[in-house]
């Protein structure tokens, strides 16, 4: 047995293999900055918006939503079926007044839009979980707070009033949320 360790440990190096490693090791890693707030990009119609990563319980692809007796307002949209739990599934369109959420996409739009799925984004909220439709989910972004700037004026009030500041990103802005404001919105409107 230590002679099969010694031959291997012995044996002539590859060509170009220390080159290789005295590049990777060379390289300087992309450090994390401290104070960074972690969110979830994701976009509704045209608009990319984004909660703080610690109010998200997962995802999950589009499913059918069951309409609720009674509940027929514009921010209850039904009740779903995640992991054999009924889910409250809520319009964060109708709340901020963003354009809703398109159909799932036919065969010509996946062809055009490669691998953009809409899906279900779970979310805990104080009253409990519940889910939204989102046409895209970008995933986790990191941004420091001094990136973050005001609302413009111009910007619709009901939007305005739930957004906390845009933040530069990918050649667009995203629109970081309120998630206290918006889940205080949404159990109010289902309640």
């Amino acid at each position: 047995m230590q002679r099969d360790i010694e031959r291997l440990l012995d044996r002539p190096v590859l060509d170009g293999y220390r080159d290789m490693w005295t590049k990777l090791v060379a390289q300087h890693p992309n450090p994390i900055r401290l104070g960074t707030i972690s969110v979830i990009a994701f976009r509704i119609g045209s608009e990319w918006l984004a909660l703080p990563t610690s109010v998200f319980h997962g995802a999950t692809e589009q499913r059918s939503v069951h309409s609720v007796p009674h509940r027929r307002g514009a921010i209850t949209l039904g009740l779903t079926n995640v992991d054999g739990e009924l889910l409250i599934c809520v319009s964060l369109a109708a709340i901020i007044g963003a354009t809703p959420p398109s159909p799932s996409a036919t065969g010509d739009e996946k062809a055009v839009l490669g691998r953009i799925y809409a899906r279900l984004l779970i979310a805990n909220s104080d009253e409990g979980r519940i889910v939204f439709p989102v046409d895209e989910v970008y995933g986790i972004h990191r941004y420091h707070p001094h990136e973050l700037r005001d609302v413009p004026e111009t910007l619709m009030k009901a939007k305005a009033c739930f957004t906390r500041g845009l933040v530069p990103w990918n050649d667009t802005v995203l629109a970081c949320l309120d998630d206290g404001l918006l889940f205080y919105a949404i159990n109010k409107g289902i309640a």
